[in-house]
Parts: structure tokens; C-alpha cells; sequence
């Protein structure tokens, strides 16, 4: 029993040690006193356990949004990165569908939309190359 008491004397003398203002030497307070303040340290760890639950919570929450963020980020990059590819693709095949149209050209008599498709085909590139593709 004096083992506790001896504690919670320790424990009061944390707690005045952050209250704002200085209480007496405890050989100077009566039973009542003593007790009071004791209920009063109790309620005070209570409420500072209560606020520590608060703050842990909070930062759980926070720690899942940050979570939930970067799995947003990491989609959205990867969608990026499939787009990306997507374009160089249809740069590719624009570039040769470019080169075909000479060869297109030699081989049939009337060529006469030669430059229509050609100008299609780099206005379609040109497109691709902004990113509009």
C-alpha cells in the first residue's frame, strides 16, 4: 500500500510539474488535500490518455489517406506510361504509313490524293507528337 502511495505521489509530482501553477510541497497538504489532488491527477491522465487516443486515431487516419493518395498516384503514373506508349506506337506507324505513300505513289498510275494522304498523315502525326493522340 505505501508502495502505491509512494507512486502516485511521484505520479502528482509529474503532473504539477506540468501544471501551470506551482502547487505546495506535499508534506504540507492534508489528507483531503492529497486525496483531492490524486483524483485530480487521475482525471488529469485520463484526459491526457483520452487526447493520446485522439492524436494515435488521427494519425492513423492520415497515415491511410497518405496511403490511399500514392495508390491514386501510382495508377494514375502507370496510366501515364501506358498512354505514353500508345502514342509512340501510332508515331511509329504514322512514320511508316509516311514512307509507304512513296512507294503507293510509283506503283499506281493515278496518284492524285498522294498529298492529301500525306498531309493527313503528318497533320495525324503532328497530333500525336503534342500529346493530342
Amino acid at each position: 500500500m505505501i508502495s502505491k502511495i509512494l507512486a502516485l505521489e511521484a505520479l502528482i509530482g509529474t503532473i504539477r510539474a506540468h501544471l501551470p501553477v506551482p502547487v505546495r510541497n506535499v508534506s504540507d497538504i492534508t489528507p483531503e488535500q492529497h486525496s483531492h489532488e490524486i483524483i485530480n491527477a487521475i482525471e488529469l491522465l485520463a484526459d491526457k490518455d483520452k487526447q493520446l487516443a485522439e492524436a494515435r486515431a488521427e494519425i492513423e487516419r492520415l497515415a491511410l489517406l497518405a496511403q490511399n493518395q500514392q495508390i491514386v498516384i501510382d495508377a494514375q503514373s502507370r496510366s501515364i506510361q501506358a498512354k505514353d506508349a500508345l502514342i509512340e506506337q501510332m508515331r511509329e506507324a504514322l512514320r511508316l504509313a509516311d514512307d509507304l505513300i512513296d512507294e503507293y505513289a510509283a506503283v499506281c498510275e493515278h496518284a492524285d490524293n498522294v498529298d492529301e494522304l500525306r498531309d493527313e498523315i503528318k497533320a495525324a502525326l503532328s497530333a500525336a507528337e503534342r500529346g493530342e493522340g
